[in-house]
């Protein structure tokens, strides 16, 4: 069975992760359940953020996703019980969140089961591993197995953790240069960057590690920019934009 150092080494942790700490007496009395050591290590030592695209829940909030998971969904399990047949917490055995996804998937634990992993699908189809967090996790990102409905695991793992950002969003008209010349523009006018998310032959999103952005770039259905940054780089971020519109040959709208 995996370990945390295992999972270290595949995605290293933050120095200062964030929201680390937890009186974890506290928070089990709270929720009225022992929760799994292997959880409140990865808290310890990652914090609250994102591997790829899984958030880890922090205990914060997670107590908060469980006082809301019964209200949220007990009135559509009551009308359509085919589309959600799962005990929710807090019912006796229920499925408790230890994560987020972007795709309004919920990362469980099935308490009645070892504290093993239930994925649960937006439309409500729940996958079932004989793993525990750090398990899953480790196995995911090594690209030891796939797990429904998670999508494939990106080539290099890694951890982000969370800080309060804002975006600056610009709209572009049409380009003519191809978009694989416009985003190699953009990487080299931001290095050293670092991949995050590769949605689509049109759409990829990357960190600027110099100055902390989330960039994400697409030209699909709407061709635009995103710069996710912190506050105070906000007005450097709005400046840059022009900058790289000229530099990649786009018209701002």
């Amino acid at each position: 069975m995996a370990t945390i150092e295992d999972l270290v080494r595949l995605a290293p942790p933050p120095a200062e992760p964030v929201d680390a700490d937890a009186d974890w007496a506290a928070v089990e009395a709270e929720l009225g359940l022992p929760l799994p050591a292997d959880y409140k290590a990865l808290v310890g030592r990652y914090g609250h953020g994102e591997f790829h695209e899984i958030g880890l829940l922090t205990p914060a909030n997670l107590i908060a996703r469980a006082r809301q998971l019964l209200p949220a969904f007990g009135p559509s399990r009551e009308r359509f019980p085919e589309y959600y047949p799962h005990l929710l917490y807090p019912e006796p055995g229920g499925l408790l969140e230890w994560g987020s996804h972007p795709a309004g998937h919920q990362l469980c634990w099935d308490t009645t089961n070892g504290w093993t992993m239930a994925l649960v699908s937006e439309d409500g189809e729940a996958y079932r591993y004989d793993l525990d967090l750090t398990g899953l996790l480790h196995a995911y990102f090594s690209g030891e197995r796939e797990f429904e409905p998670l999508l494939e695991a990106p080539p290099v793992p890694w951890f982000e953790s969370w800080v309060a950002r804002q975006t600056v969003t610009v709209r572009f008209g049409e380009a003519g240069l191809p978009f694989e010349e416009r985003l190699r523009t953009l990487r080299e006018l931001l290095a050293p960057t670092e991949y995050r998310h590769v949605y689509s032959d049109w759409a990829v999103r990357f960190k600027a590690v110099g100055r902390d952005w989330l960039v994400t770039y697409q030209d699909g259905s709407t061709h635009q920019l995103d710069i996710a940054c912190r506050p105070d780089g906000f007005e450097e971020a709005r400046a840059f934009v022009t900058v790289a519109a000229r530099a990649m040959g786009c018209a701002v709208r």
